[in-house]
């Protein structure tokens, strides 16, 4: 979700978008990835 966040803010004309994330990984975090990347394009498509 934050990369949809982030990109929605970059397209909004803000510049500066900084994110943050922790210093390990989960193994939620591959379900996660999985979940976020079909996502990011359909928000990127604007679909």
């Amino acid at each position: 979700m934050l990369l949809e966040v982030k990109l929605a803010l970059k397209q909004a004309g803000i510049d500066q978008v900084y994110g943050f994330s922790p210093n390990y990984y989960e193994w939620r975090d591959v379900y996660a990835t999985f979940r976020e990347i079909p996502a990011y394009y359909k928000y990127l498509l604007g679909s």
